[in-house]
């Protein structure tokens, strides 16, 4: 009579070993962190692209009204700081494939771009697709590196992402700004840490610096390295060099594609 217990036992301890080699190959923190890097960095690029051109707040001798053209930029430039006010409207305005709404506010110290320059930016009621996005960037400009291109830090304090649950997001990063064929791209390293939408704790540094163009939404090239508490270590690469939200996670040697 006794078998038919032990077997019992042995499969309900089989299943929970394949129930915990099961979620051990998900890709939620693969995705999650490269969705928020995705949303913050975006932000910023929209933020640079309207102040490079608004005289007062940069070198700019004349002022942009748009970056896509359905979105509204306004700025004070007596005020210090300086501030310049990207509004998506209610009705939401289309980018780069993507749809934000509500607004993106910068305050700005010193010359934008300039050796020690600075840049706040935070979020009014601001949604980028479905997410509710909320948190402070922080942008200083260092010297330019011995290559002479541009450098920034690139700082996200109180990152969230919200749909049905919230993304929490922090990140330390180094930006480097680069010319490819006419194209304007940059080299970030750093870390980033954060608890995703399924409540995991994790922790992610970049190996290979990511690649970001202000004409893509996406991340395009490069990895890391991400630790989520109580599972497997990940690398997460992106492979495709193509402005499409994807890449792979290799967990425990097996290579896992997701989307984002």
């Amino acid at each position: 009579m006794k078998k038919p217990l032990i077997f019992i036992l042995v499969l309900s301890a089989l299943a929970c070993q394949k129930a915990q080699r099961d979620e051990d190959v998900a890709t939620n923190s693969a995705e999650d962190v490269s969705l928020a890097q995705s949303i913050f960095s975006d932000a910023y690029k929209i933020m640079r692209v309207a102040a490079l051109n608004t005289q007062g707040i940069s070198s700019a001798t004349g002022s942009i009204t748009s970056v896509f053209g359905c979105e509204s930029i306004s700025s004070d430039t007596i005020s210090d700081p300086k501030e310049i006010i990207i509004d998506f409207k209610y009705i939401g305005c289309e980018g780069l494939d993507r749809v934000r709404y509500g607004r993106l506010v910068g305050q700005f110290y010193g010359k934008f771009s300039e050796v020690n320059s600075a840049l706040d930016l935070t979020f009014s009621n601001y949604y980028f697709e479905d997410y509710e996005v909320n948190g402070k960037v922080r942008v200083i400009f260092k010297e330019p590196n011995t290559g002479g291109n541009p450098v920034n830090t690139f700082y996200v304090t109180n990152g969230q992402i919200t749909e049905s649950n919230t993304l929490s997001w922090t990140a330390s990063q180094s930006w480097e700004t680069v010319m490819d064929e006419g194209v304007v791209k940059f080299m970030v390293k750093g870390i980033r840490n954060g608890v995703n939408r399924k409540g995991n704790v994790f922790f992610a540094k970049i190996g290979t610096p990511l690649t970001l163009s202000d004409q893509c939404f996406s991340v395009l090239m490069g990895s890391q390295e991400l630790e989520v508490i109580n599972l497997s270590n990940r690398t997460v690469l992106y492979e495709n060099s193509e402005c499409v939200s994807r890449g792979v996670a290799v967990v425990n040697g097996a290579r896992i594609p997701f989307t984002y």
